[in-house]
């Protein structure tokens, strides 16, 4: 039996993503429907479309990629059967985290180029593909193509206003970015929207708002997945991540694991919050399992880093190391896509000239706050507060606001000698996250940026 055709509208609702707990008791009377908030609202919906576990949703996007490369075979200079399988690979990568999917979205996207002729041509569907890759200028490129045609769909044209708001956003215009969001909201709106707007507030300070938009997304559509419905409950879980709440980010990563059964990141997210409450061994053997599975380096990097923890350095070595090739493929395929992450593992593992570097290339491709923050770090690392400072001061001048810009702040300021205005910084980061300074903090690998 054919699966369903992956449609743009869920593609760009993944996009989007990139992003209340039950209870018995005999004494429980539930509130009145009206006086639940969003999230508690969430358990009351089910999935009505889509396959119920991972397992199944990955046969079913390897059919698509199957059907579409098999219409390429038979016309290859059809630049529709190209976007199909450009559509279908970054539906797999969604799934799988692998750069290999989004490189072959890349190449399909680049052959359908080739075969159209201007004005023609996937060009929403390579917008999308830019803002998943992080390739700002590529993205921007595009949506000035799109400008200049007239789209007859609405909600295409809200998809594309919201990815001008992706571009605003990650190159550090986050009043336009804003601003942009509700135009497409005004638009069309719909839960890919409430994605953009969620991620909007959780970086500028408002988790609250954050978690309230996660959480409207799933009642903003009558299509929603077990996949869907599991991003919904991961997202809400980083905001309570970022701001300290670890029991609730535990509850509703379980409520995501749940959702949707088998989906390696979502048990990524949980087995950290094992670790975090001090289970060391049963986190390290259930990443272990992660990594033979999914095959992901930041897995085998946060399982490295329980085995150094562990003082095992033997296995540590063997897994950072499996990690290092990948991240060195990564960085090739795709670099901007890569910078970050592979940031992360050269703090840890590797050299902080290397983690400075690559915290250099990510800030020129997307400069917004995490990367600022990030780069940081890495003078902080090389011991150069003073850039660090020249990093982080222009930042306060913007709407972002996070525990980490603040606990990175505190660092900077304590290196240059400064202990009052060091101890103001700290302040700030416990007022938004009360265990930003907890021994514990270093082992969350996930949700974290």
């Amino acid at each position: 039996m054919r699966p369903p055709a992956f449609n743009l509208r869920n593609l760009l609702l993944l996009v989007g993503l990139l992003m209340a707990g039950v209870f018995v008791a005999n004494s429980f009377v539930a509130p009145p429907a009206s006086k639940l908030s969003a999230v508690e609202k969430l358990a009351n919906l089910k999935p009505n479309f889509g396959p119920a576990n991972y397992a199944d949703a990955l046969e079913a996007v390897n059919q698509q990629v199957a059907l579409a490369n098999e219409r390429i075979s038979r016309s290859p200079s059809d630049w529709l059967n190209q976007e199909s399988l450009a559509r279908a690979s970054m539906a797999r990568f969604r799934l799988t985290g692998d750069y290999a999917d989004l490189a072959a979205a890349q190449a399909a996207l680049d052959r359908a180029e080739k075969s159209t002729s201007a004005g023609t041509g996937p060009m929403l569907t390579d917008a999308v593909f830019a803002a998943s890759s992080h390739k700002l200028d590529r993205l921007k490129q595009r949506l000035n193509d799109l400008d200049g045609v007239v789209v007859a769909l609405q909600p295409d044209n809200a998809e594309a206003l919201a990815l001008r708001g992706d571009l605003n956003f990650y190159t550090g215009r986050y009043a336009a970015a804003l601003r942009t969001y509700q135009a497409s909201a005004a638009l069309s709106d719909g839960p890919g929207i409430s994605f953009r707007l969620g991620r909007y507030h959780q970086r500028t300070g408002n988790s609250d708002l954050a978690i309230q938009n996660f959480a409207s997304a799933a009642h903003k559509t009558k299509q929603r997945s077990p996949m869907f419905l599991s991003s919904v409950w991961l997202q809400v879980g980083t905001v309570e991540l970022e701001r300290g709440n670890w029991e609730n980010a535990e509850r509703y990563f379980e409520k995501a694991d749940k959702a949707f059964p088998g989906y390696w990141l979502n048990q990524a997210h949980l087995t950290q919050m094992r670790a975090v409450r001090g289970d060391i061994a049963g986190a390290r053997s259930a990443y272990e399992n992660i990594a033979n599975q999914s095959g992901n380096p930041e897995v085998m990097d946060a399982l490295a880093a329980l085995y150094r923890l562990e003082g095992n350095a033997v296995q540590s070595r063997y897994w950072s190391g499996k990690s290092a090739a990948i991240w060195s493929k990564r960085l090739n395929l795709l670099p901007e896509a890569a910078y970050g992450h592979a940031f992360d593992h050269q703090m840890l593992f590797g050299s902080p000239k290397v983690a400075l570097d690559l915290a250099r290339r990510n800030f020129a491709a997307r400069p917004y706050g995490d990367s600022a923050v990030l780069l940081a770090w890495a003078h902080l690392a090389n011991g150069n507060p003073k850039q660090a400072q020249q990093v982080l001061e222009p930042l306060r001048q913007t709407q972002w606001r996070g525990a980490q810009q603040h606990a990175a702040l505190a660092a900077t300021y304590a290196m240059l000698g400064q202990e009052d205005v060091s101890a103001q910084e700290r302040d700030k980061a416990l007022a938004i996250n009360p265990n930003i300074f907890d021994p514990a903090a270093p082992l969350i690998w996930f949700g974290h940026h």
